[in-house]
């Protein structure tokens, strides 16, 4: 699976499944987490992308409403850093 989607800083980039992290994407995505919100103003989401950019773990988040994934890195610490260490 390969994407081409705007990702960090609106750079379009390539991104794409790895069972190990490892692999022929800029992203190599190891797991997703969404979340749909039911609370006004709908539709309202909050999608993580796992992934590892030059060997290094990235956790991405998308939380547009219209159109298609805009993901940027996360500023959540708690998520950056607990996937970091899953990571090691």
């Amino acid at each position: 699976m390969n994407y081409k989607i705007s990702l960090i800083n609106g750079e379009s980039t390539s991104i794409g499944w790895s069972a190990d992290g490892m692999g022929n994407y800029e992203y190599n995505v190891v797991a997703i987490y969404n979340y749909d919100g039911t609370q006004p103003p709908l539709p309202n989401h909050i999608t993580y992308v796992f992934a590892f950019h030059d060997v290094q773990p990235v956790a991405l988040v998308d939380q547009s409403r219209d159109g298609g994934p805009r993901l940027t890195e996360t500023q959540n610490n708690e998520v950056k850093s607990n996937f970091a260490e899953i990571a090691e």
